[in-house]
């Protein structure tokens, strides 16, 4: 009588067990189903402002939305732009702002960094045109003389460096502006 009512525990058991495995893969499957659907619905819905956007935008180009400015978001009616919109124009606008260029960029006009000059001087007049060309051509990277004659000494060699190091050690006034650079060199 004992093992026959421990057999039936038993089954009982086992009869639970299956049960909650078989009601979580339900509720997974549910869970799943309600994934689905949710994802199914916001798909619609995007579609459905991708499309109110293009009968807005109508006449302005390969059926992309109208573009408004945010002074014009600000002008307009709140109802009509939620948040979002609001962000992504104003995100929009900083960033073609940025983009515009307000110098001329190196690619539009590349510039090749002079040759090493090792102090001969039938180079010396070749060497320093091309440097100055250099600085006319992109005035951008250079803060001051001082970084124009760092830029110079790096191209030396030689005996033309050695004695640049030691103008720069020292804290000579021909390394203060180019003129007096030029003319020590």
């Amino acid at each position: 009588k004992d093992r026959g009512k421990e057999r039936k525990k038993e089954r009982k058991k086992e009869g639970k067990k299956e049960r909650r495995k078989k009601e979580r893969k339900k509720g997974k499957e549910r869970k799943k189903e309600r994934k689905k659907e949710r994802k199914k619905e916001g798909k619609e819905e995007r579609k459905k402002e991708r499309k109110k956007g293009r009968k807005e935008g109508k006449g302005k180009g390969k059926g992309k939305g109208k573009t408004i400015s945010h002074t014009e978001m600000e002008a307009g009616d709140p109802t009509t732009l939620d948040p979002v919109t609001e962000i992504v124009s104003s995100l929009r606008d900083a960033l073609q702002s940025s983009l515009t260029p307000s110098t001329p960029s190196a690619s539009a006009c590349p510039m090749v960094i002079p040759a090493a000059y090792s102090g001969e001087v039938s180079e010396c007049q070749g060497f320093l045109m091309q440097c100055q060309l250099y600085f006319e051509m992109l005035p951008h990277q250079f803060s001051g003389a001082r970084a124009k004659i760092a830029f110079i000494i790096s191209l030396l060699s030689g005996k033309a460096r050695c004695w640049a190091e030691s103008m720069w050690t020292s804290g000579s006034p021909a390394m203060q502006s180019l003129d007096p650079f030029f003319s020590a060199l």
